[in-house]
């Protein structure tokens, strides 16, 4: 990812002090981001494929299913985590873009820096749909 793009650390960093600033360019974001959810659509597209071939497999062999529960899965975990995390990020971007502007922005507030960097953790807890098992 660009320098001048937000990584958003995981809620277990444990490290309080990346708290204290948040930096972005909501542009260069926001152009990384659906690089990323372009790259996502192709790969579903790609299992989803592998998925038609081995339904229309007249003969199916017995390690298809096998493959056809893998291939369905990773569409499955793409749909119910990967695209909502995109999702949450986008929308911090965007919600940043129409805050601030266009252009690198750093909010060095600790208690401001604070509340946009938890802004990705609810909205990103917000969209997924993960299931407990």
């Amino acid at each position: 990812m660009a320098d001048n793009v937000i990584a958003f650390p995981t809620a277990s960093d444990g490290d309080g002090a990346r708290d204290a600033v948040f930096a972005m360019d909501p542009d260069a974001t926001l152009r990384e981001l659906a690089r990323s959810l372009f790259t996502m659509q192709q790969t579903v597209t790609s299992l989803q494929l592998g998925v038609d071939a081995l339904h229309a497999d007249p003969s199916p062999e017995p390690d298809n299913a096998a493959v056809l529960a893998d291939l369905t899965e990773r569409i499955d975990g793409l749909h119910r985590e990967v695209v909502p995390t995109v999702a949450a990020a986008m929308k911090v971007a965007v919600e940043f873009y129409d805050t601030f502007g266009p252009g690198y922005t750093v909010i060095d507030d600790p208690v401001e820096a604070a509340i946009w960097n938890n802004k990705y953790f609810v909205w990103n807890t917000d969209l997924c749909t993960r299931t407990t098992t």
